[in-house]
């Protein structure tokens, strides 16, 4: 879904950085939005597209391993994410167990894999017509407030991590009419 500079590609370049993907029912329509290039590469950002870059939303509309349709607007990967179960699980769910571990779960290896089967395969579910909501308790799309940060650590250590980030912040990057995200 989101890299975040975790790529070898979006490190060396921040314009194949995708950072977040959304999905909400808006104005009418579905919404599908993607943010690349964030200030996190700091002083190493470059304005605009990767020339090169591939970046698109990939659409499957049955829930079926491969895509119905694809929206093209260019994304770098050579990752499908049909295979992400059989690439990730282990690595994902090791991870995962590790942090459990800590904070006193009780079967932490059985949670990482419990936390790898919903992680992955690495892709938005969202059921169309209906409210947006990335929660610890399910996903269904992302909206532009929603906490995803507070929700992956909440998974991955199985309790709480607030990190005081609200609805209301960053309010002023987005609206409720298209374009959503408001331009840079």
């Amino acid at each position: 879904m989101s890299h975040h500079l975790d790529s070898p590609a979006s490190r060396r370049d921040p314009r194949l950085n995708v950072t977040d993907v959304y999905a909400f029912d808006g104005d009418g329509a579905t919404v599908l939005a993607m943010i690349v290039n964030t200030s996190l590469a700091g002083d190493g950002r470059i304005p605009g597209f990767h020339p090169e870059g591939r970046y698109e939303f990939k659409i499957h509309l049955d829930g079926a391993a491969a895509d119905d349709d694809s929206a093209e607007y260019q994304r770098d990967t050579t990752a499908r994410p049909v295979d992400d179960p059989a690439n990730d699980t282990g690595r994902v769910a090791a991870f995962v167990a590790a942090a459990a571990r800590r904070t006193g779960v009780s079967d932490p290896d059985g949670y990482g894999r419990e936390v790898a089967a919903r992680l992955l395969p690495d892709v938005l579910p969202y059921r169309v017509g209906t409210l947006a909501s990335f929660t610890f308790a399910g996903f269904n799309g992302r909206a532009l407030a929603d906490n995803a940060p507070e929700v992956m650590y909440g998974l991955v250590t199985n309790s709480a991590v607030p990190t005081g980030l609200v609805a209301s912040s960053a309010s002023e990057t987005r609206q409720d009419k298209f374009p959503y995200v408001v331009p840079a």
